[in-house]
């Protein structure tokens, strides 16, 4: 059965049906393009707010993943060594990769006594 033998009805469905497919297809090719050009330009602004290692008030670690990026850490201890367990604090910083930066949190402590 050739398009031309369909009933009308089913002719303008297929009509509909590859028109939606067309049009979801340049939407999802549109979308990637922005979100990649999207990605970059934060990136780009995240590499501003990173500090310099002799800024941190803590110290900088890279820890690497095989076959993965790898993952940057802000470590922060008490400059006294002491024997006493301490606590562990995790400051995930929620960013979801595309505003802020985990520096940029990073805030020295002002003594006011």
């Amino acid at each position: 059965m050739t398009f031309r033998e369909l009933p009308k009805k089913w002719k303008i469905q297929l009509i509909l049906l590859s028109f939606w497919t067309v049009l979801s297809l340049l939407l999802l090719v549109g979308f990637t393009v922005f979100l990649q050009s999207y990605r970059a330009s934060n990136q780009a602004h995240r590499a501003v707010l990173v500090k310099e290692d002799s800024q941190l008030i803590g110290e900088r670690l890279v820890i690497e993943r095989p076959g993965k990026e790898s993952v940057h850490v802000n470590l922060y201890r008490p400059s006294e060594a002491s024997q006493t367990p301490l606590p562990l604090v995790v400051n995930v910083h929620g960013g979801g990769f595309v505003g802020g930066d985990a520096d940029v949190y990073q805030r020295r402590q002002i003594d006011l006594s």
